[in-house]
């Protein structure tokens, strides 16, 4: 009877890419052959694999696979498989993620980042704020952010086993009284002006729902608005008309 073989190596925590991993399958057997395994199935023999001539010890360099792998010793009579060995590899991080991704931002909101990276080790996690660190974490939250809080802000996270850190930026504006017409799309505001100066100060009032947030005030600039923002504008006042005259046309109220 083949006796129960188990599975040794010299790297079981390996990186990613930079290291290979030797196992073997262990006791050595005059007249046997050696079989392995991986995932319950009979290993593929791609480049990245290199076998012993006896079968009995695997080369391999590493990615993902991680296992289980397992080694079966045969003879003309019987077999037996060794228990599976899984490796603990060492990756990452990747390039991270942050959420939400939105870029524009108001005065007065809260604003609240998060960061995710695939690693293992998990990774550590810090941001950054125009160059400036900020904090530690996956998170980063600012209660009541100002136009002071507007710039470059960078997720970086760092594998310590691995060496390996890398970076996502993302530039957040947070605008004040004023939003310029070009962010309009995609908030509520209550007027849209004209000028910012309050002798000159030529407002419509807007009852154009464009989002959720509080009222606000939309300064245009004429001159420099796309063709986009001003299509969406008109047609979102022509809604706005035409419900206010179906709503009188109910109460009785309407008069051509």
């Amino acid at each position: 009877e083949t006796p129960k073989p188990s599975i040794s190596s010299s790297n079981l925590n390996p990186r990613e890419v930079m290291e290979a991993v030797r196992l073997i399958c262990d006791p050595e057997t005059p007249d046997a052959s050696y079989l392995w395994l991986l995932n319950g199935q009979s290993l593929p023999m791609t480049h990245r694999l290199q076998l012993s001539k006896t079968n009995r010890t695997l080369l391999f360099g590493v990615t993902k696979y991680t296992g289980p792998y397992e080694c079966e010793i045969r003879n003309p009579v019987s077999a037996s498989r060794s228990d599976p060995v899984t490796l603990n590899l060492l990756h990452g991080p990747d390039l991270p993620r942050i959420y939400p991704s939105f870029t524009y931002y108001r005065s007065g909101e809260n604003l609240d980042l998060s960061c995710f990276a695939d690693s293992n080790p998990p990774a550590e996690y810090y941001w950054t704020i125009n160059g400036k660190f900020q904090q530690s974490g996956q998170k980063l939250s600012i209660p009541q952010i100002t136009t002071n809080h507007s710039g470059l802000y960078a997720c970086s996270v760092r594998n310590s086993a691995t060496g390996k850190e890398i970076s996502k930026s993302m530039i957040v504006k947070v605008s004040g009284k004023w939003i310029p017409a070009s962010l309009a799309i995609g908030f509520y505001v209550e007027s849209i002006c004209l000028s910012e100066k309050s002798q000159e100060n030529i407002c419509i009032p807007s009852l154009c729902p464009m989002g959720t947030s509080k009222s606000q005030i939309l300064l245009l600039n004429p001159p420099n608005l796309s063709l986009q923002t001003l299509f969406c504008l008109f047609f979102c006042f022509l809604m706005a008309d035409l419900v206010s005259g179906l709503r009188k046309v109910e109460r009785g109220l309407y008069q051509p």
